[in-house]
């Protein structure tokens, strides 16, 4: 079977083999603004407007991410 989960990104409703009802709850819009291997920027977009987060690289496993200002 192809892989079918970028379907479901859109996909509302009944389920097959009567496991559920998929309904959506909340909608996004991503854009990456800068990514390095150090740094990354995102803008999400919603229906209360554009935030952005900055990640930056702390340790071989970890980032730290802030909210930027001024979107």
């Amino acid at each position: 079977m192809p892989d079918h989960r970028a379907a479901y990104l859109e996909f509302e409703g009944e389920v097959s083999g009567g496991r559920g009802t998929v309904t959506r709850i909340w909608k996004l819009e991503c854009r990456l603004r800068l990514a390095t291997m150090e740094r990354v920027e995102v803008e999400i977009a919603d229906s209360g407007g554009n935030r952005g987060w900055q990640g930056i690289f702390a340790s071989e496993d970890r980032w730290t991410f802030t909210e930027l200002t001024g979107l």
